[in-house]
C-alpha cells in the first residue's frame, strides 16, 4: 500500500496526476494531508475532487517551523502504525515534505521523492527549502527527476541508484487543468471584479519568498512602482496570505492606479493570469515550471534557481533583486516582444504514468 502525502497547494497540484494515475493502475493508496497550508489547498480539493483519506490537522496561525514539523512526525508516526505502508510518496521541498520522510525513515518505510534532485548549492537561497530537499534525497529510496540535470545533482551527492528521468508532474496537471479553462469567464471575472483591461499589456507580479521580504522587497516595490508609470501597462498582483508580504505591498504599492493588488487567486485563475500575461515577474518556483506550458517570458527576482533549465533557452532571466536591473530588463522585453515558442524542458505531461510505472515494478 502508498501513502501519498501533501500539505501545500503545490504539492498537491504535482501530486493529483499521480493519484489519478494510481486509480487508474489499481494500486491501494491512501491520501494524507498534514493540513500544513489549509486555506489554500480547500478550492483545489473541491475543484479536482480530491478524496483525502487522512486529515492531520496540524496548521495553525504564527506556528513556528519547528512546531509545524514536530506536529507532522507525532501524528505521522502514530497513524503509520495503523495505517502500515509499504512506501510514501512525497513532492519537493516542503515542511510537509521533510517531515513526513523522517517520520517514514523513522518507521522504516520506503521514501519515493517526486520532483528530486533540484539544486541551488545554497542552504539560505532558498531558505529553508535547499536544505529540506537536499535531506529528503539522502533518505529517499527512489527519485524522479524532472530532468537530466536534477539527476546529475544527485549522482555528484553520490546518489546513484533508483534515479528516473521523468518530467515535472506539474506539467501534466497544467495540461490537465488548463483544458477546463472557461476563458471567457475568467476574462469577465477578472474585468468586472478588478477592473482588468485586457486591450493593455498584463504583468503578472508575484513576490512571497522569506529572502525577499523586508529592505530588499521595499527595493523590489521601486521597480515595480517604476514599471508602473508606463500608464499603457497593467500590473497584476496577487498578494500571497503571508501578512508580513500582505503590509509590506499594501504600504508600498496600493496607491497606483495600474497596479493591481489583489487578493490570492485560486489556481486556475492563477494559471489564466499567466497565458494572459505579456511578462511574469516572480520569485516562485512553481511559476518557473508553469509558464513554459504557455510560452511565457520570465524575470526571476532571486539570486538563484534550483531550475536553471529554462534559462538555456532564454525562457527565464534571473534577475536578482536590484530595481534598475529588474526596470532595464523588463523594458527592454516589453519593447522588443516576440512571440515566443519552445518545448516546455520541465515535461511532456506523461510524468505520473512513467513514475507509476517504476513503481509497480517495485511492488
Amino acid at each position: 500500500m502508498i501513502a501519498i502525502i501533501y500539505g501545500t497547494r503545490p504539492e498537491l497540484i504535482k501530486l493529483f496526476p499521480i493519484i489519478i494515475a494510481l486509480k487508474k493502475s489499481k494500486i491501494p493508496h491512501s491520501v494524507i494531508n498534514t493540513g500544513q497550508h489549509r486555506e489554500l489547498v480547500e478550492d483545489i480539493i473541491k475543484r479536482l475532487k480530491i478524496k483525502n483519506d487522512f486529515d492531520l490537522k496540524i496548521f495553525k496561525k504564527k506556528q513556528s517551523l519547528n512546531l509545524s514539523i514536530s506536529k507532522i512526525l507525532f501524528k505521522l508516526s502514530q497513524l503509520f502504525l495503523s495505517l502500515k505502508p509499504d512506501l510514501i510518496i512525497v513532492q519537493g521541498d516542503t515542511l510537509s515534505t521533510y517531515a513526513s520522510t523522517i517520520a517514514a525513515f523513522n518507521s522504516k518505510i520506503k521514501i519515493a521523492h517526486v520532483e528530486a534532485g533540484l539544486r541551488t548549492g545554497n542552504f539560505n537561497s532558498p531558505f529553508p527549502e535547499e536544505m529540506y530537499r537536499t535531506i529528503v534525497s539522502r533518505l529517499a529510496d527512489f527519485h524522479f527527476c524532472p530532468t537530466k540535470l536534477n539527476l546529475n545533482n544527485l549522482k555528484k551527492e553520490g546518489i546513484n541508484q533508483n534515479i528516473f528521468i521523468t518530467g515535472n508532474t506539474v506539467v501534466d496537471a497544467v495540461h490537465l487543468i488548463s483544458k477546463s479553462l472557461n476563458k471567457v469567464r475568467l476574462k469577465n471575472f477578472f474585468m468586472k471584479k478588478y477592473n482588468l483591461n485586457f486591450n493593455k499589456k498584463i504583468i503578472l507580479f508575484t513576490c512571497h519568498r522569506r529572502e525577499n521580504y523586508g529592505s530588499v522587497y521595499i527595493n523590489i516595490c521601486k521597480a515595480i512602482k517604476d514599471l508602473s508609470k508606463n500608464k499603457n501597462l497593467q500590473i497584476v498582483y496577487p498578494l500571497h496570505l503571508n501578512p508580513n508580504f500582505y503590509k509590506l505591498a499594501q504600504d508600498n504599492l496600493s496607491k497606483i492606479d495600474n497596479i493591481f493588488l489583489i487578493p490570492h487567486q485560486n489556481y486556475h485563475e492563477l494559471l489564466f493570469l499567466i497565458k494572459t500575461s505579456s511578462l511574469i515577474i516572480t520569485d516562485s518556483g512553481g511559476i518557473q515550471e508553469e509558464a513554459p506550458s504557455f510560452n511565457k517570458k520570465m524575470l526571476v527576482i532571486r539570486n538563484t534557481t534550483e531550475r536553471p533549465e529554462a534559462l538555456k533557452k532564454n525562457v527565464i532571466e534571473l534577475v536578482g533583486t536590484n530595481a534598475n536591473k529588474i526596470v532595464s530588463r523588463a523594458i527592454n522585453f516589453l519593447n522588443n516582444q516576440k512571440s515566443i515558442k519552445y518545448i516546455n524542458p520541465y515535461g511532456d505531461g506523461k510524468s505520473a504514468k512513467r513514475i507509476i510505472k517504476a513503481l509497480e515494478s517495485y511492488l
